[in-house]
């Protein structure tokens, strides 16, 4: 396997996404406090919300750490970072 420039940056990103996934994922209650401080969704969505982005976070991950990033994958990427950015 050869290391380049992607991969690495690859792998770091997946390995982010993975830790901050997994954190959010063990404190569920912390997160969703977090979700519901920015005031944008009902107190019925925030928490199953807070699930959705934290597997989903955890699930391209994944993805990304295990190479079977496709097109869906590159789709949940930038819906995760437009999430986050915005």
């Amino acid at each position: 396997m050869r290391l380049n420039f992607v991969t690495i940056l690859r792998n770091f990103l997946g390995l982010v996404f993975v830790f901050s996934g997994f954190i959010k994922l063990v404190d569920l209650v912390w997160f969703s406090g977090i979700v519901s401080s920015y005031g944008v969704l009902p107190d019925f969505l925030v928490l199953p919300f807070s699930f959705l982005v934290s597997f989903f976070e955890f699930v391209l991950g994944l993805m990304l750490l295990f190479e079977i990033v496709d097109v869906s994958g590159g789709w949940l990427g930038v819906g995760m970072t437009f999430f986050i950015c915005f």
